[in-house]
């Protein structure tokens, strides 16, 4: 057989075939590596190009885009995603130009605009004002901050705009570096009012847009730091000038320190010509006049400009002025409220002591805090609100925490509006200890009489297990025309209507519905919680048209009309209540269980009328209605015979948990009371009218419905 000869490359061969592959690559990797960026700079040149189309189209609609989340929301409006707002070129950037308010692409270094921007706007622009996506503030160009983990502060020397993310706190500071000789013209954007924005920049020009917690402005240019957006609390200025543009809301400008202070800062100006409702305040301790570089009073009339200069004095003509004058102009003591005595033309008159401001109101003031205020110090605070008569008040608290030990209303009217009033002291119910809100009238069946109104944007809130609002009656009329009407947030042991209260009678004896019993009106948005819910003792008219009410007897009545149109009450209980057990003593219970729980009955001129068209009535554990008494027969008119309880059901939801029935009725008398509405179980027959009928839904719900 013949042998077989095999034979490898040689060294020299292999060394020759390396050699031969070396070159190659020399030669071609460079070629394909600039194909391939040339790819992505026309790629990234598209974008911008697609980018700058979009918002071109959304300026023409809604103009300049002032911050860089503006711009971005026109570039999602047209379709992308700013996650992908990226260079796929390495080292290129895709950023947005402030100036010519334009996207632009820095292409090795180089700033390039697609297309290319009209005129010279966009030329030598400073690096600062060119803005790039990142999560973290850039030291060059200014940031738009966009998945930042977990760091909610920041500290920073260029322009920010914090997009979407939570942030607490912003820090702008130039004290150091080039910030002490060259001068920058930033944006800042904050999202939240959970933000603190601390500007320490002596030299440069800061615009804020958007929402924020409070802004510390330690040092500023003059002319500097302007303010587009919504502070929660008060602008501190410490050095510079700010101005509060149109549209801003705040607090308060304020100028807060000492002689020494002042006598270290050029000047100091504010100016709210634009925004003449956010107030300006100097605050300070000494005996201090705040005057302008020419020596002129603050113009009184307006109050629109104030500045603070070291070693001013009082006026020479101060003792000749007027009370109203002297009031307006003694701005140099230490502010927490200040009283509008112009009738709403946010002309304020500043107090340091709550209690004089209280004491000072006339009919058609506005008290507005401008910070919060404890005043439960002040125990002789009470006699001042009782004094108060007659008169139509407005207590803005101006987003801050008002606390106060009580409080009693006989004003004509009174509306509550923005921030949140806690009332501390004791469990007591009567007026003369702490811990509740006494609403009283006039004493007259003629003459107007109270409305108390709770805002939307505002919250009562009773300490230590107070009853909160309690509409009061000691004897007579003195709840004739009560109005209580609540928006916003209500939290107490209850919401008390004196059992004090009586009846109005017919000729006849039957109870007349009348304009002269106090009436509770609860509104959408209002939100009322506590203990055990609305505690209805007296003749009382109760309408919920919305929010929710929430307790472990939601509402409670003894005597009184309640009519439900809509809204969630909600019975919150932690064990079942068995009906049959509740002897129905007259007085009412706390302890029924139930959505609407109805225990006294009255052998006297007294009557509780149920009217249900609307609404949903649930109970965690228990009936979403209990009546622990005898229900007569539905009369839908406006009297009643005396003793009656009557209910009349024609809407609403019924929902009680477990399988428990929906309803709880002890004994009816006539031909029933339900026309309509929804239950979670089927009604007893005996409790539905004459020509109507229960049927079950395919959910297993229950509806009631004409034969």
């Amino acid at each position: 057989m013949k042998k077989m000869n095999k034979k490898g490359f040689t060294i020299v061969e292999l060394v020759i075939v390396i050699a031969v592959i070396a070159i190659l690559a020399a030669v071609l990797i460079p070629t394909f590596t600039g194909i391939i960026k040339k790819a992505n700079i026309s790629a990234d040149t598209q974008l911008v190009r697609n980018l700058n189309t979009a918002l071109a189209e959304d300026k023409a609609i809604n103009g300049e885009h002032k911050t860089m989340q503006s711009a971005l929301d026109a570039a999602v409006e047209g379709g992308y995603i700013v996650a992908r707002i990226n260079a796929k070129a390495t080292g290129n950037e895709i950023l947005w130009d402030s100036v010519a308010d334009a996207f632009c692409y820095l292409n090795d270094g180089k700033v390039e605009y697609t297309p290319d921007v009209t005129g010279e706007k966009a030329k030598d622009t400073e690096q600062y004002k060119l803005w790039k996506i990142d999560s973290v503030p850039n030291t060059t160009y200014s940031t738009y901050l966009y998945n930042i983990g977990d760091e909610t502060e920041f500290n920073i020397q260029t322009g920010i705009d914090v997009g979407n993310e939570n942030v607490t706190s912003i820090s702008y500071d130039r004290t150091g570096g080039t910030g002490a000789t060259t001068s920058q013209k930033v944006v800042i954007r904050t999202n939240s009012y959970d933000t603190v924005l601390t500007i320490n920049a002596p030299l440069d020009t800061v615009k804020h847009y958007d929402q924020a917690k409070r802004v510390d402005v330690t040092a500023v240019a003059m002319h500097s730091y302007h303010e587009f957006g919504d502070v929660l609390g008060n602008i501190n200025l410490t050095a510079g000038n700010v101005v509060v543009e149109e549209g801003c809301k705040a607090s308060a400008v304020v100028i807060d320190m000492t002689a020494a202070q002042l006598a270290t800062v050029t000047r100091l100006s504010a100016d709210n010509s634009k925004a003449p409702e956010v107030p300006i305040i100097l605050r300070t301790t000494e005996n201090l006049w705040a005057t302008n570089e020419h020596n002129d009073l603050i113009n009184p009339e307006t109050n629109n400009i104030i500045y603070a200069m070291p070693e001013g004095s009082l006026p020479a003509d101060f003792n000749q002025k007027t009370i109203e004058e002297r009031e307006n102009l003694e701005s140099f003591a230490e502010h927490y409220v200040a009283v509008d005595f112009k009738n709403g033309t946010n002309e304020y008159v500043y107090y340091k002591d709550i209690k004089q401001a209280f004491s000072d109101l006339k009919d058609n003031n506005t008290i507005k805090l401008l910070e919060d205020v404890d005043a439960t110090n002040d125990p002789s605070l009470y006699s001042v609100f009782y004094n108060i008569y007659n008169r139509h008040i407005t207590i803005d608290l101006g987003g801050h925490t008002l606390k106060t030990l009580d409080f009693y209303v006989v004003f004509k009217v009174l509306n509550i509006t923005n921030g949140k009033w806690i009332l501390s002291g004791s469990k007591a119910v009567d007026r003369t200890n702490n811990g509740t809100f006494t609403i009283m009238g006039s004493g007259s069946d003629t003459a107007s009489s109270t409305e108390v109104t709770l805002s939307q944007n505002a919250e009562i809130s009773s300490e230590d297990d107070g009853y909160g609002f309690y509409i009061h009656e000691q004897s007579g009329k003195l709840c004739y025309g009560v109005t209580v009407n609540i928006h916003g947030k209500y939290t107490a042991k209850c919401l008390f209507v004196s059992g004090n209260i009586g009846n109005d009678q017919s000729s006849s004896g039957s109870l007349v519905m009348s304009n002269h019993m106090p009436k509770i009106n609860v509104y959408d948005g209002a939100d009322i919680s506590g203990e055990i819910g609305l505690l209805i003792n007296g003749m009382c008219e109760l309408n919920v048209y919305g929010g929710k009410i929430t307790g472990s007897n939601p509402i409670n009545p003894k005597r009184g009309y309640i009519n439900i149109y809509g809204g969630e009450i909600h019975c919150v209980n932690d064990s079942y209540v068995d009906p049959t057990t509740i002897t129905a003593n007259g007085n009412g219970s706390e302890n029924v269980g139930a959505g609407i729980g109805i225990t006294s009955t009255y052998n006297y001129a007294g009557a509780i009328c149920v009217n249900i068209t609307g609404g949903k009535i649930y109970c965690d554990n228990g009936h979403a209605l209990v009546a622990a008494s005898t229900v007569f027969s539905s009369k839908q008119e406006t009297e009643f015979t005396p003793g009656a309880i009557d209910i009349s059901i024609s809407g609403g939801e019924f929902i009680s948990a477990d399988g428990k029935n929906s309803l709880y009725v002890k004994e009816t008398v006539g031909n029933g009371f339900i026309t309509g509405g929804t239950y979670s179980t089927k009604p007893n027959a005996e409790w539905i009218a004459s020509g109507y009928t229960a049927k079950q839904n395919s959910n297993g719900t229950w509806i009631v419905v004409k034969n």
